[in-house]
């Protein structure tokens, strides 16, 4: 009858609604990888103990040294960034990864916010949602500023960012950057509420 038919087209319209929007929260954030390394993975897959310390530029507890991040300026295996930033808990022997950056700088922030169009447009289509944008004062430097797109997910948080630094920074040799950032939720969580 034709109001079967009607049940069965709203059925199966609902059916694959459902289904698609399972599929989204069953996203996971370790299945996301700068440099081949994911959320949850183990530092010491791709680094020693010592080469931790020794190629290790910045070291940075957080509050209350809940979490401390590494900052490599360079690794062997980096192909598509210049440096790779990654945080961990400090006791943890295993290193497992809680968040992890990859960086590029540039000379002009013209390139840099061109990139970060073109990485949001990208990250909209896979993750299927619109990001977030941001704009404000770079955290560490008052003189300097930065753009950001958020992709807030079930499991964790995804950032695109650009840092448009002030000339007389440039001129120290501090180059604007793009920062593609993955975290846990937990340290997503960290970072919003208990950090600052």
């Amino acid at each position: 009858s034709e109001w079967e038919s009607v049940f069965m087209k709203l059925f199966l319209s609902l059916l694959i609604f459902f289904l698609s929007l399972q599929s989204w929260t069953k996203a996971d954030i370790s299945e996301f990888e700068i440099e081949g390394i994911s959320i949850g993975d183990s530092l010491l897959n791709f680094i020693t103990v010592n080469e931790i310390k020794k190629k290790s530029s910045d070291t940075h507890y957080y509050k209350d040294n809940k979490y401390v991040y590494y900052f490599f300026p360079s690794l062997d295996f980096l192909t598509t960034y210049e440096s790779l930033q990654v945080t961990v808990k400090p006791n943890d022997k295993k290193y497992k990864i809680e968040g992890v950056d990859g960086v590029i700088r540039y000379k002009d922030i013209k390139e840099c916010n061109k990139k970060l169009a073109e990485i949001k447009n990208e990250l909209e289509n896979v993750f299927g949602i619109d990001a977030i944008y941001d704009e404000g004062q770079h955290p560490g430097y008052i003189d300097s500023t930065y753009k950001r797109f958020v992709f807030q997910l079930p499991d964790g948080r995804v950032d695109c960012v650009c840092f448009d630094m002030s000339k007389k920074l440039e001129n120290q040799g501090k180059l604007d950057s793009l920062y593609i950032s993955i975290v846990s939720e937990d340290f997503n969580q960290f970072i919003t509420y208990e950090n600052y």
